[in-house]
């Protein structure tokens, strides 16, 4: 059976620049596909030359371009690996379950990484609510194991330093977190989502629309609105919005917020791609954007 396993993951000895296909069957060693390069040449491979394959494994981390698909003919079945899970149940979500089995690698004994060095609840002073952990830090990415990984990585520095290793550490505050999740916004989450862009739109494009977005000073706002607040400026008239923002809702960046009205009132919905791969965009809902870019475009 010819299998074709298309992820992120770069294997030992493969290049940064080496972006074709590596087919492989389940007597050999699995290759898999370095990060995505979307520039022209790519994507007309696959669509023009067309692969016979009786499986494709798809990591939904990266977000593969629906085009991509089109060129895979007469391919049995696509198998899709989805980590998004149900928020009101964070503590059995497969990202939390990845990461403590990660952590048990350096420690055998630590059975949940969050309740040995995280504060259980995040609290906000101002609005007198409070987040579960796992679900606070699960918000700010677009539950893949690349996003959840980051969020961890980027609080690590602030975590207490121990003098004594004898000593037992102690947990992370909540502003040692905040910080981290600052971080992360600003040095990692933002900066993927330009990179998801490129191919699509220039570099000065991306910023452009990005700066546009930013200067809307609000996390939510209409397309309309979008539109005013582009025409004020020169540099701004030339985008292609609709397109720009289409492609921001294909990579999760932004999404739709919607009421409904009850027999309890109003109930809001909001649709992201990574909470379902079928959702589309309505650009007469009002949009809104991923909480991990909130940090980084000053808006919290």
């Amino acid at each position: 059976m010819l299998l074709w396993v298309v992820d992120d993951t770069r294997p030992a000895g493969c290049k940064e620049a080496d972006s074709a296909f590596v087919p492989w069957t389940p007597i050999r060693t699995p290759v898999v596909l370095t990060k995505l390069d979307r520039s022209d040449d790519i994507r007309a491979t696959p669509t023009s030359t067309g692969f016979d394959l009786d499986c494709l494994v798809v990591n939904c981390d990266i977000g593969l371009p629906k085009f991509l698909l089109k060129g895979f003919h007469n391919c049995l079945f696509v198998v899709w690996i989805d980590w998004y899970h149900d928020p009101r149940q964070p503590g059995q979500s497969n990202l939390v379950r990845l990461v403590n089995l990660k952590a048990r690698v350096t420690d055998p004994s630590l059975q949940d990484v969050f309740k040995a060095h995280f504060p259980q609840k995040i609290l906000y002073s101002r609005s007198s609510t409070e987040h579960d952990l796992t679900s606070y830090l699960l918000d700010f990415t677009r539950h893949t194991p690349r996003d959840f990984i980051q969020v961890l990585t980027h609080i690590q520095p602030f975590a207490p330093r121990v003098v004594d290793p004898a000593l037992i550490r102690r947990p992370l505050s909540q502003d040692q977190v905040l910080s981290g999740m600052r971080s992360y916004s600003i040095d990692y989450f933002l900066p993927e989502i330009k990179d998801e862009l490129v191919g699509y739109f220039s570099n000065d494009d991306v910023t452009s629309a990005i700066d546009l977005i930013g200067s809307m000073r609000n996390r939510e706002f209409t397309f309309i609105e979008l539109t005013k607040r582009a025409g004020r400026q020169k540099r701004f008239i030339s985008l292609d919005l609709a397109s720009m923002i289409t492609a921001l809702f294909e990579c999760s960046a932004i999404g739709n917020v919607h009421s409904r009205k009850g027999r309890k009132g109003d109930t809001t919905y909001y649709t992201f791609k990574y909470r379902n791969r079928n959702s589309t965009l309505n650009l007469e809902d009002r949009l809104t954007l991923h909480r991990g870019m909130w940090k980084a475009l000053n808006l919290i």
